[in-house]
């Protein structure tokens, strides 16, 4: 039975946004901190320690959001079905091949509808790999999807 995982990007490369951007957001934070206390003797340190914590926290926001949280990191796809792995904080979604209802690349992205309408995306797939995902999918479909 032919089996396949394939992996939508590296499982590093959210850790290093994440970090990244809050890095960011705190250095942008810290500058202001300095500048107020600076500029303002009283009340300049809370007003600094104020937009400290905001740029910290806009950015690990804006980290966790260049991760793409909501769409799904991992496929495994088996004779039985799919295998969607999320990462941190979701958790593994299975759907068997019953439950779905069409597998198809839109906006360059793979999209897995099931038969009560739940639709599931992927990061978005290049170009030239479109076309060797859609393929290895459909080597393991089975005949009732056949075309889909």
């Amino acid at each position: 039975m032919p089996t396949f995982v394939y992996e939508f990007g590296s499982p590093s490369l959210s850790l290093y946004l994440f970090l990244g951007l809050t890095l960011v957001g705190f250095g942008l934070g810290l500058a202001f901190w300095l500048d107020f206390r600076r500029r303002y003797r009283r009340g300049g340190r809370l007003a600094g320690s104020v937009v400290l914590i905001a740029g910290t926290l806009m950015g690990a926001g804006f980290g966790y959001l260049a991760g793409q949280p909501k769409y799904f990191k991992d496929l495994s796809v088996d004779a039985q079905g799919m295998s969607l792995e999320y990462g941190f904080p979701a958790s593994r979604v299975w759907l068997p091949w019953h439950e779905i209802e069409e597998v198809e690349m839109r906006a360059d992205r793979l999209v897995l509808t099931t038969r009560d309408g739940t639709r599931y995306r992927s990061p978005v797939v290049y170009r030239g790999e479109q076309e060797q995902l859609m393929h290895s999918i459909k080597m393991v479909l089975p005949e009732s999807l056949g075309e889909g």
